[in-house]
């Protein structure tokens, strides 16, 4: 075992007795007598000379405890992405073909299906992987993403000051036209909406967010004006639209954040 991993880190095979014999600092035959079994190893030889061709004692007892005959660090790619990984080759000759195998390009090695390698000259210098250990990437959390539409700046940036502090990523508008626009390149996750901009409410805004990819986004209303047309207008919002709301202001931003997070913990 040690010879095969002296190999695979690069010490020719007619060197690896007197690599052996300079790392331990022992005599030639005294390197020979441990390479061909006639001497035991120490513990404490046996971890200097794996850390001497820069192997993890990890992955000496994997090829032992597994039969394999060589580790390496790799790429394995879906076509998307590419993660690093650790391969175990098989033995070169052995006559079962694996679902995935590895080449070694260069310097480097890669993993790919072995059913997608169609060049010749690849497929036979091709080894094949008995065991493949992906080292998969930690993901940030994902935030979610919040439009907020008010023409009073004080409100907007306070909201935005509340919300934006935890797991969600803010956008805020003045204008119902610049919302609208943002939505159709891109809706958002959560909407929340003063009734009334302008001379203008936002139920057309909130007809078109429920036509939206995302038609199922929370919309939460806020208003200072709930009499005549509009007061009708909020009430077929409510019954047909889904909103939530709608909320007199001024309105606390930690009751907005509270209906935000009971929201996404459904």
């Amino acid at each position: 075992m040690i010879s095969r991993v002296l190999t695979m880190k690069g010490v020719p095979k007619q060197k690896h007795i007197g690599y052996t014999g300079r790392i331990l600092d022992i005599t030639t035959a005294a390197a020979h007598k441990k390479l061909s079994g006639a001497s035991k190893w120490e513990v404490s030889q046996l971890i200097k000379v794996i850390k001497s061709i820069d192997m993890e004692m990890s992955d000496f007892f994997d090829m032992y405890s597994h039969t394999v005959t060589e580790i390496h660090e790799a790429t394995w790619s879906d076509g998307k992405i590419d993660l690093p990984c650790k391969i175990y080759l098989s033995d070169e000759g052995i006559n079962k073909v694996t679902e995935y195998s590895a080449l070694k390009i260069n310097d480097d090695w890669f993993v790919v299906r072995t059913d997608e390698i169609k060049d010749s000259f690849l497929f036979e210098s091709k080894r094949n992987i008995k065991y493949l250990h992906i080292y998969p990437r930690t993901l940030e959390a994902v935030k979610r993403r919040i439009a907020i539409l008010d023409d009073e700046k004080i409100i907007v940036d306070c909201l935005k000051d509340i919300i934006s502090k935890d797991c969600y990523s803010v956008d805020t508008f003045y204008k119902i036209e610049d919302m609208e626009n943002s939505l159709n390149i891109s809706p958002y996750d959560a909407y929340i909406l003063d009734w009334v901009i302008g001379d203008k409410t936002v139920f057309n805004t909130i007809k078109k967010i429920r036509q939206s990819q995302k038609k199922n986004s929370m919309i939460l209303v806020l208003t200072g004006q709930l009499e005549g047309i509009v007061d009708q207008e909020i009430s077929h919002a409510i019954h047909d639209y889904d909103i939530t709301g709608p909320y007199e202001k001024p309105v606390r931003g930690n009751l907005i954040k509270s209906n935000l997070d009971k929201y996404f913990s459904k």
